[in-house]
């Protein structure tokens, strides 16, 4: 997990701290799924889409894009 949030760094204008929260739950939500541990999957609009739907069901407007934005 640590190596997907390394790679992402100058990519995105969120620090490597801030990446990693969103991304353990959204790796935890796809293991929960049966899906496998890749950057590849965690990272699919699809998945990034069913955990905010599914896995994040109390969060606010707010929250959801900024889980949108930071996966």
């Amino acid at each position: 997990m640590k190596t997907v949030v390394k790679d992402a760094d100058p990519l995105l204008p969120y620090t490597a701290r801030e990446l990693l929260g969103p991304l353990t739950k959204l790796a935890l939500f796809a293991d929960a799924e049966g899906m496998p541990a890749t950057a590849e999957v965690w990272l699919s609009k699809e998945l990034i889409e069913r955990f905010i739907q599914m896995g994040c069901p109390t969060a606010s407007e707010a929250t959801r894009a900024n889980y949108r934005s930071d996966c």
